[in-house]
């Protein structure tokens, strides 16, 4: 039987991002896997799953230049996991899936650059409630 942890995927193709969300995760309580390329982001959310600890929150940069793009992503992890909680971020706020995340098959949206509140208030509000409801 799996069940959701208090464990964050961060799948962006910026390594000092990477790391820096990384730390800001520890920093509130969450464990963090990341990825740089979205093959390898969906890589490790299937063996999340079949390790039966389940990711809390995915959070999936929107441009990724290599391989698949971040709604691709988000796609194929949906597909995978259907209650899977995806958080997109980009920098670019004029992008129709930031606006619209919903219809993309995300959870919520960070925009780019964002504090460690923000990134705090979207990833507690997410898994607060899929964490003690798989408990």
């Amino acid at each position: 039987m799996s069940k959701r942890v208090r464990k964050v995927l961060v799948i962006d193709d910026e390594t000092f991002l990477l790391n820096m969300v990384h730390d800001m995760l520890d920093v509130i309580g969450y464990g963090c896997d990341g990825a740089t390329v979205g093959e390898d982001g969906v890589e490790k959310y299937k063996s999340a799953m079949d390790s039966g600890e389940l990711y809390c929150a995915v959070i999936v940069d929107l441009t990724l230049p290599q391989g698949m793009s971040g709604s691709e992503v988000a796609k194929k992890i949906k597909e995978i996991d259907p209650d899977a909680s995806l958080i997109v971020s980009s920098g670019f706020s004029n992008e129709s899936v930031m606006a619209t995340y919903e219809k993309f098959g995300f959870t919520a949206a960070l925009p780019k650059p964002y504090t460690m509140d923000a990134l705090k208030e979207v990833v507690d509000g997410i898994c607060d409630s899929a964490v003690s409801c798989a408990s």
